[in-house]
């Protein structure tokens, strides 16, 4: 039976150097907001075809 798996290491993390952590870069957005800008056009473009469609179609 081996117990290399088992082998468990006890450190103490009191001597050693502290190491300040950087400060959060802020990250840009993925999305562009031109981007989001021509999705909200094309939802409504799409939006006023489909009612006028439906008017035409006699749906109302």
């Amino acid at each position: 039976m081996t117990t290399g798996l088992l082998d468990l290491r006890v450190e103490d993390y009191g001597s050693r150097p502290r190491v300040e952590a950087p400060t959060p870069t802020r990250e840009t957005p993925t999305v562009s907001v031109r981007a989001l800008v021509l999705l909200t056009l094309a939802m409504a473009a799409f939006m006023t075809v489909a009612v006028i469609l439906s008017k035409a179609a006699g749906a109302c």
